[in-house]
């Protein structure tokens, strides 16, 4: 009990002098070294199968991760805001959307309308972006588009959102390759195969 009080007492002294993010290194660095030797298990499950970078090339280009280019118009409401001003917003992004539809140009409209920061300098261009680098709605919408559709109305957390795809690109295989190993090498079997490899070159050691 009083090891979990020191604890408690000694996170929240970092909190006070501003030392949050060193007292939150230990176990990222915990994570970070579980993270590697899940990786290692799998590459040494991958070479005793004889799993090669071609047919994990393959695999991957089966099942691609997507980079996807997104113009967006933003009209900034967050959920805690009263439900009648919601609704007013959500209207008026609505109406945005049906302009687009009509014909009006949506860089135009994002430029003039968009409430996100510098949206007026970029015609709503974001950065790419990458599975878990937007929130899940938004990515979810993105995703659904074909290149230069435009989606219905988006809720997210920071408000609504009309979307346009402009460019849809695989991610590269090597970007992603431990990813796709992690797919196709099931963590028993690398447990396994690793522990195998451990004894065969503790062997050899001997």
């Amino acid at each position: 009990m009083a090891s979990i009080e020191s604890a408690m007492i000694q996170k929240s002294l970092a909190v006070a002098r501003g030392e949050i993010e060193r007292a939150g290194e230990p176990m990222i660095e915990r994570e970070e070294r579980t993270l590697l030797l899940q990786k290692l298990m799998a590459e040494i499950a991958a070479q005793s199968t004889g799993l090669e970078d071609d047919e994990l090339e393959a695999a991957y280009h089966e099942q691609p991760e997507w980079e996807l280019e997104v113009r967006h118009i933003v009209l900034l409401s967050e959920r805690w805001q009263p439900q009648s001003e919601r609704e007013e917003t959500r209207a008026r992004a609505q109406a945005l959307l049906e302009r687009i539809r009509a014909g009006e140009d949506f860089v135009t409209l994002a430029a003039e309308h968009s409430e996100e920061p510098g949206a007026d300098r970029r015609g709503g261009l974001i950065n790419p972006g990458r599975e878990g680098t937007w929130v899940q709605e938004f990515w979810e919408a993105a995703s659904a588009l074909d290149v230069g559709e435009v989606s219905d109305v988006v809720e997210t957390e920071y408000g609504y959102h009309v979307i346009r795809l402009e460019a849809r690109r695989p991610v590269p295989f090597g970007e992603v390759r431990h990813r796709v190993l992690g797919r196709l090498v099931d963590l028993v079997t690398a447990v396994g195969r690793a522990e195998a490899w451990a004894d065969e070159q503790a062997s050899l050691l001997r």
